[in-house]
């Protein structure tokens, strides 16, 4: 069964997962987790962006000078997205021109609040698996990190430059990763790495994690459009890696098989 829907965070996901084990005609053997990228996506999309001024002065002419003239005619919503892609670019050249400044200092507290959440909707989820006998694999998120990030351009830009300069494969990620986490403009919003940590520090019995993107930096992994649609959706040769893995960790984790 797969309860996997475009969009949703773990408050969706909790509300799915309770309603879709009431209605089982079999109780499943083990349940998998892939989620985090929507619970900073849809939170900094709905509260944290909107903080930041629209310059929809500078960004209409743009939109009415743009190619897409069909598109305009067809999807009456086209300027809104026009203005959720453009604006991140934007705001980073006003940044490097020196009329606007980003200010990031709150960002590791909207992160923080935003964990608390994904941490507590997630124990209500393992409480409730756990008292139904079924065990859980969380399998931590992972992103296109060579796709470009917006926010501060100290914190975010300079970070993202020196990692696509980098050769050096863990040097390049490493930069790669510190700008995606800094990240507070960007089109789609990646899941930090305090997510991750998160998720390995769990100890219940009956659930398992697998940190993906440390195996997958272990493995020389290509986090880049080869493997990804766009910023975090997976193209079939990620979806093949993620599910090779998977099945490698249940077949060698006694508790995830079936009895």
């Amino acid at each position: 069964m797969n309860l996997g829907v475009n969009g949703i965070d773990s408050y969706s996901i909790k509300q799915r997962l309770r309603q879709s084990l009431k209605a089982a005609p079999v109780k499943p053997a083990l349940v998998v987790f892939y989620m985090g990228h929507n619970e900073f996506n849809n939170a900094y999309d709905s509260v944290i962006k909107k903080g930041f001024p629209d310059f929809a002065y500078l960004l209409k002419p743009l939109y009415v000078v743009s190619p897409k003239q069909q598109e305009r005619i067809i999807a009456p919503m086209a300027y809104r997205w026009f203005s959720r892609l453009k604006r991140p670019a934007l705001i980073e050249a006003l940044q490097r021109a020196h009329v606007v400044t980003v200010r990031d200092s709150l960002r590791p507290q909207y992160d923080q609040v935003i964990l608390r959440h994904f941490e507590m909707n997630l124990a209500e989820m393992l409480d409730g698996l756990a008292a139904a006998g079924i065990p859980a694999l969380i399998v931590t998120p992972i992103g296109n990190y060579s796709a470009r990030p917006f926010g501060s351009a100290s914190a975010v830009d300079d970070p993202y430059r020196h990692g696509m300069a980098e050769p050096e494969y863990q040097k390049r990620m490493s930069w790669l990763i510190r700008a995606k986490d800094n990240e507070l403009l960007t089109y789609d919003i990646r899941a930090k790495s305090v997510l991750t940590s998160s998720v390995m520090a769990l100890r219940r019995k009956g659930v398992a994690m697998i940190n993906l993107e440390a195996e997958c930096l272990a493995d020389g992994f290509r986090f880049d459009d080869s493997n990804f649609l766009d910023y975090f959706h997976l193209k079939s040769s990620g979806h093949q890696m993620i599910a090779q893995k998977i099945s490698a960790r249940i077949l060698n984790e006694p508790e995830l098989r079936p009895h």
